[in-house]
């Protein structure tokens, strides 16, 4: 009698600290989900930035080029801009097949990778 109540406080005892530490692998899987999913988006967005600075100053420099070509600054800084502008209202048409959808793929990807 006194084996079997020693065998369940053993089996119960067991039973805790796996449970303890199934917690603790969720916990560090989480943990390790956000922080790709962190790392991404931060460096998307510094990616961003570079890719915003390169579009200003190659529009600035197509607007110098293009004075030449016009005569005036002024229409050719807004020649340059009517150009952006045409590119981001294309964007804004298309946002959710070109940025939307492709984040939250990207983003499901990686929250799911190790589901398979």
């Amino acid at each position: 009698m006194e084996k079997s109540i020693e065998k369940i406080e053993e089996l119960a005892k067991n039973t805790s600290l796996y449970f303890k530490h199934h917690v603790s692998l969720i916990k560090l899987e989480a943990a390790e989900k956000t922080s790709k999913i962190m790392s991404n988006g931060i460096s998307l967005i510094f990616i961003s930035m570079i890719f915003f600075l390169f579009a200003f100053f190659f529009g600035l420099a197509l607007a110098v080029m293009l004075q030449y070509f016009v005569g005036e600054l002024y229409l050719a800084l807004l020649i340059v801009a009517g150009f952006y502008g045409l590119i981001g209202v294309i964007l804004w048409k298309f946002r959710n097949k070109l940025i939307r959808i492709p984040i939250m793929n990207s983003i499901l990807h990686e929250l799911f990778k190790d589901s398979k």
